[in-house]
Order: structure tokens, then C-alpha cells, then sequence
């Protein structure tokens, strides 16, 4: 399946990555995004009907609530691939909000990120091979996380492919500065949405899994509020920047993940 990669209409320095797939018989576009519990859909013919099972609980960075209610998706067709049952948000009428590839679907398969070829495989199947994996720590909400390690300091990251920058809380960067070089103020628009006051920054090297990650730019938010509504405080999200730097893969069933250099 083909990996759309685009530079963000609101932040040059960020990257948006799509997929294309069908609900039903209806064409979406989906940005594809590990950061998301649950995917989401538009509201067309195909979806307004859908049964309700409840309404959408998620914050986005701003700790703004989203909008939009629970429904179970039976059909989407993802480059021939069909994944039934779909749990989903069903965005509301001319929401300007994109929609989502999330884990709901995702965390389904081993997923194959290979951004080197801009291409995501989803398998079903689980293979015996010879690949270095790691053991896969999630998130409360069954997002995925990762070890970043600086030379001086280590932190557990959200690896998520929905986050355009690098994301760091405002109180990890203040206590490590030596890690970030301010550039500039920075239009931060977060999945509600909304926009947040950030600063874009250069963010020192690092390693992922034994490998290196060049530098790469990144945005100081405060996270405060987006972290009172988890169980499980997240003080830094790895964004496409750095991600798109190897490539990744996600035994989801298997609760397991490596990463490679192309």
C-alpha cells in the first residue's frame, strides 16, 4: 500500500503521511496515525447510518475535547486488504479535520512501515525471521512507545505517524536544554484542531533501538493539559521528522518492534 508523504499547509518543516482506502464503496483518504486510538471517518452516505455505540472520549493536545460519535465500521478496504468491524469516530458535518488510520485497525496486523519506499504492508500473518525486536511498550489508549536515547538522558516516546513535528513537553525540554536550539514560534495545530502556542526547535541526535536519528526539528508544547486527561502522562512525542529517517516494523498481536536503516 502506498505511502503518501507531504509537507503541512500550516508548518513547512512538518510531514503529513496519507493512505488511500474505501469505506464501504466510498473513497477516503486516511492520514495514517499510530497516535490515534481509534481511526475516524467522514460523514457520508455510507457512514451515516452506522449504528452509534458511543461518543468520542479523545482530547488532542490542547486538551480540547473531540467531537464526533463511536461507530463500528463493518466494512474498509485498504489497497485490497478488508479489515471488518472497524471501531471508529464518525467525524460531524464539514468537520475540517482529516481522516484517520488509527489503531483500531492498525493494531491488528505486524505493519510494515517502510518509508524508504514509501510503502506500509500489512500482514496478517505472523513469520519466523531473523530480525532484532524489541519488546513493544503501548500506551493506555494502545498507542505504540519507544525509547529515545540522547547521549545524556533517555525518555519513552509515543511513535506517531499522525504527528506532523516532534512533540516535546514544555517541562522535559526546560529541564534538558542543552538537547533543543529555539528557531521560532510555531503555528501548532493539534488533532481537535485547535491551535496551541509552540516553539520550533532543533532537537539534539538520537538513538532508537541502537540506531541513530540525525537532527531533526521539533516543537515545545505545553502538554499539561493533554496529560490531566491520561492515565498515562506522554512528555514527548516522536514525530515524522525523525520517523521518516528509518525504516519501522510492529508485530502489534506479537507486542513487538525493530527498526532498520534503509
Amino acid at each position: 500500500m502506498a505511502l503518501v508523504l507531504a509537507n503541512d499547509p500550516v508548518d513547512a518543516e512538518a510531514i503529513d503521511v496519507w493512505v488511500n482506502g474505501l469505506v464501504g464503496d466510498a473513497p477516503v483518504r486516511f492520514r495514517l496515525d499510530t497516535g490515534a486510538a481509534h481511526c475516524s471517518v467522514p460523514l457520508l452516505e455510507s457512514t451515516q447510518k452506522l449504528t452509534v455505540t458511543g461518543v468520542n472520549s479523545g482530547v488532542g493536545l490542547s486538551g480540547i475535547g473531540l467531537d464526533g460519535d463511536q461507530v463500528s465500521v463493518p466494512r474498509l478496504n485498504l489497497g485490497g486488504l478488508v479489515i471488518e468491524d472497524v471501531a471508529a469516530t464518525r467525524l460531524v458535518a464539514g468537520s475540517p479535520l482529516p481522516a484517520l488510520l488509527g489503531m483500531t485497525a492498525l493494531a491488528r496486523f505486524r505493519c510494515e512501515f517502510r518509508f524508504s519506499d514509501h510503502q506500509l504492508a500489512l500482514d496478517r500473518q505472523t513469520s519466523l525471521d531473523t530480525v532484532d525486536w524489541f519488546e513493544l511498550t503501548s500506551h493506555v489508549r494502545t498507542q505504540p512507545m519507544v525509547p529515545v536515547d540522547f547521549d545524556t538522558v533517555s525518555v519513552l516516546a509515543c511513535w506517531d505517524t499522525g504527528a506532523g513535528l516532534s512533540v516535546v513537553d514544555v517541562d522535559f525540554a526546560h529541564a534538558h536544554p542543552q538537547l533543543f536550539e529555539p528557531v521560532r514560534a510555531a503555528r501548532g495545530v493539534d488533532s481537535s484542531g485547535v491551535e496551541i502556542p509552540s516553539q520550533l526547535c532543533w532537537m539534539a541526535p538520537f538513538q532508537v533501538g541502537g540506531i541513530a536519528i540525525d537532527s531533526s526539528v521539533c516543537v515545545i508544547v505545553d502538554l499539561g493539559r493533554f496529560n490531566t486527561a491520561l492515565e498515562q502522562p506522554i512528555p514527548f512525542v516522536l514525530g515524522m521528522p525523525a520517523i521518516v529517517q528509518a525504516d519501522w516494523s510492529f508485530d502489534f498481536p506479537q507486542r513487538r518492534w525493530s527498526v532498520r536503516r534503509p
